[in-house]
């Protein structure tokens, strides 16, 4: 995922420092989706979109800013990195935000802040290329548990053996230029509209 291509969220109260920050990760390759100066307004925009990464100021006037970290990775599932302004609470604060929450403490520098964007950003990649794997793995699972029905139907139902039947799922697929898939989602239909 080129970094122009990561869905990037701004979360700042203040103005001048989301300016700070856009040009900052603008200068590294990173487009910024939005901006906001309330929490409110980036869930509301997040929620309606698929955003890779939320980049938030930790005085966020209109909720509090553990329960917007928790909102924005936990519910709409992006990664967030946290600016922290001190010690304090803000501490503990970080301890219980979980791992897809990278939590910089002030003074953060732009590298830091670039750091953890592109470790973010790697992240994402990989959370996204292993979902991937799982839709091909399922599609696969259901290719194969489809086509194995529609090769027992042929068994009872032509008195085909199980080799004879995969060979005319094959063939039928390669005559017609049609997925084996569909061939056997018809034959199972042919099936399930002759039991009714």
């Amino acid at each position: 995922m080129p970094m122009d291509a990561v869905r990037l969220v701004l979360v700042f109260r203040r103005p001048e420092t989301m300016e700070k920050v856009r040009r900052a990760v603008s200068a590294r390759g990173y487009a910024v989706e939005g901006a906001f100066a309330s929490g409110g307004a980036a869930l509301r925009y997040a929620g309606g979109r698929d955003v890779d990464i939320a980049v938030v100021g930790s005085d966020v006037a209109d909720m509090g800013v553990g329960a917007l970290c928790r909102e924005l990775s936990e519910r709409i599932g992006c990664e967030v990195v946290l600016l922290l302004q001190g010690m304090g609470d803000e501490a503990t604060l970080a301890g219980t935000l979980g791992d897809r929450v990278t939590c910089l403490p002030r003074p953060v520098t732009v590298e830091m802040l670039l750091a953890a964007l592109d470790a973010a950003a790697r992240f994402r990649r990989r959370l996204q290329a292993m979902d991937r794997e799982v839709r091909r793995y399922r599609q696969e699972a259901e290719r194969r548990a489809v086509t194995e029905k529609a090769k027992y139907v042929l068994m009872e139902t032509q008195g085909m053996s199980e080799d004879a039947a995969w060979r005319h799922l094959q063939k039928k697929s390669m005559d017609t230029g049609r997925p084996m898939l569909e061939i056997a989602k018809e034959i199972l239909a042919h099936r399930e509209e002759g039991m009714e």
